[in-house]
């Protein structure tokens, strides 16, 4: 737990309120005024070079308007990315984890890793949790180049099976940075009964199709719509990898009920994964002769 000393955040957002609005009023309305003289001001310039039809200092004149707002913006904005690092620190630490700003990205392997460029990994937690190893990561990466260029984020979380897996792909369609496919290489998609094939796509080792039957039996389809729609899972080596392009929460109510649910599918899908393991050694064993 947070030392005694520092304040425990509970949400992010009602912190950075009282850090401007009641440890630093002052500071706070100084800021504002400053912002305001430099926004006004250039309003007023604007104004007057309009009416006189003089519009060769225009874009001086704008550079004043928005340095006006940049001002308190840019201050916002590093007074919540501290108050975000400290409530990520006291979360990790409430449960037993450790923080970090970033890691390298050469620790993660497989597939969902492999999309755009400039990949990288941030916001990382890690650890021992409920009896496993865990980490919990943003995964960045950039699609296109120049004006096109844009970053997408996923968050990650990340356990330790123990077993090798077979590499499945569940991916959830509200997923969806970059437009980029979601099919890993040696896989086939493969079309389940009911609505679930409408909320998710599904990418299964060729050849291992009964077995990933075994995993995404009904009642666990049935638990992903209802529980997981933002989300995927994807198996690689011996980690299950979970998934979603929403932020991570800003609330440490809502940030333990996520770690809950990312929990709970874990102890749902990896005793079956477990199950499956051992036709994952034969079927690479099956297709090495084939080669040979």
């Amino acid at each position: 737990m947070p030392p005694s000393s520092e304040p425990i955040i509970e949400n992010v957002n009602e912190s950075v309120r009282h850090y401007e609005w009641v440890e630093h009023r002052t500071a706070t309305i100084i800021f504002a005024f400053i912002s305001g003289i430099f926004f006004v001001g250039g309003l007023l310039l604007l104004g007057y070079s309009l009416a006189l039809g003089n519009l060769d200092n225009l874009e001086g004149v704008l550079s004043i308007i928005f340095f006006g707002a940049f001002i308190s913006f840019i201050r916002k904005i590093v007074i919540t990315a501290n108050i975000q690092r400290r409530f990520f620190m006291q979360v990790a630490r409430s449960f037993g984890l450790m923080y970090s700003n970033t890691v390298s990205y050469e620790t993660v392997s497989g597939f969902l890793f492999s999309f755009g460029n400039n990949r990288k990994l941030r916001e990382v937690f890690s650890g021992v949790h409920s009896g496993h190893e865990v980490r919990f990561y943003t995964y960045s990466f950039d699609t296109g180049s120049g004006k096109s260029r844009r970053t997408h984020y996923l968050r990650v979380f990340e356990t330790e099976c123990n077993t090798e897996l077979p590499e499945i792909m569940v991916h959830s369609k509200t997923v969806t940075p970059g437009g980029m496919t979601w099919q890993p290489k040696g896989t086939r998609s493969l079309t389940l009964e009911g609505h679930f094939s409408k909320a998710f796509d599904v990418f299964v080792p060729i050849g291992m199709e009964i077995e990933a039957l075994q995993v995404l039996e009904p009642h666990h389809m049935d638990m992903l719509m209802q529980q997981y729609g933002d989300m995927g899972f994807y198996c690689h080596g011996t980690k299950l990898y979970v998934f979603t392009d929403e932020d991570f929460p800003t609330t440490r109510a809502d940030f333990t009920k996520l770690i809950a649910l990312v929990d709970e599918l874990y102890d749902a899908l990896v005793p079956e994964l477990h199950a499956v393991s051992g036709d994952v050694t034969a079927l690479r064993e099956a297709f090495r002769g084939a080669i040979n």
